[in-house]
């Protein structure tokens, strides 16, 4: 799909610049992997599926699980609606499911200073700090800096996006609160892709059309079919003529048989008058 970007348009020349890394949005993820299935053996039962998967990995959860997920990327958007249209794949000779893998939402943070809510554009600290110890960054800031963790969060020992940073738990939170009310107020389309295979699907779905199957014609019985009695006519003569040269057959059978009968009539004859002869 990739490489069926135009060269012109409106008899202008353009140059399609292609992204390195494919959007998060494009991967799936096998679910219920049993653990004794290597990532390389997933990976290429994946392959033998969709041709265009790559970059299977499997997925870190912070809990013990009896099974694991995989997610990997694919490059054809075809074959990425055709899977989650079928929404099951083979891997060693189990039929697992396939779901749309499902980003987390960002947080916005800020690289000079490290603080949530915001971004360097907008940052109203001069100078840029230590990500470790939130030092301002200079020239000589590495040999100086002692290499002790600071959240700009909540000034504790430890970095300052760090998942169990109570602040950022809390931002995240707030994140996620605002998200799913910009969904339900539908100022984010968040399910464009889920609604897309819905459609798929709908399409796929057999429906029922009253004028592809019209009602046979009932036929009175009562009524002779000139067809039927010409088929029969010739059936009747054939099996007529049929019968002629049966019997034909015979009557030569029978002749044969008779000439057969009067020459041993004639032989018999001739040698009881010999022996009368002799006597």
């Amino acid at each position: 799909m990739t490489n069926k970007w135009p060269l012109s348009i409106f008899n202008k020349s353009i140059k399609v610049i292609k992204p390195k890394v494919i959007a998060a949005h494009f991967s799936l993820v096998i679910r219920y992997v049993p653990k004794n299935f290597s990532a390389d053996f997933v990976f290429n039962e994946i392959k033998k599926s969709i041709t265009s998967a790559q970059d299977c990995n499997p997925i870190v959860y912070a809990y013990d699980r009896t099974t694991t997920d995989y997610r990997f990327y694919v490059k054809d958007l075809e074959e990425y609606y055709e899977t989650l249209n079928l929404g099951k794949l083979a891997v060693g000779n189990r039929l697992l499911p396939v779901t749309p893998y499902l980003p987390s939402n960002k947080l916005t943070y800020c690289s000079k200073c490290y603080i949530l809510g915001h971004t360097a554009l907008n940052c109203s600290s001069h100078h840029p700090k230590c990500r470790v110890c939130l030092g301002e960054f200079t020239n000589n800031h590495r040999n100086e800096c002692e290499g002790q963790f600071k959240c700009a969060q909540c000034g504790s020992n430890h970095f300052s996006l760090d998942g169990n940073c109570p602040m950022v738990q809390k931002h995240r939170q707030e994140l996620n609160k605002e998200v799913k009310q910009a969904i339900r107020n539908g100022d984010l389309n968040y399910n464009t892709h889920v609604e897309q295979i819905k459609q798929i699907k709908k399409s796929n779905e057999y429906q029922y059309d009253v004028n592809a199957f019209p009602p046979l014609i009932k036929m009175d019985r009562n009524i002779e079919n000139r067809w039927n009695t010409q088929k029969t006519d010739s059936n009747n003569n054939t099996n007529k003529n049929e019968v002629a040269d049966v019997l034909k057959e015979i009557n030569k059978n029978l002749e044969m048989m008779n000439k057969k009968l009067d020459d041993q009539k004639r032989t018999i004859g001739r040698g009881r008058f010999s022996l009368t002869l002799r006597i």
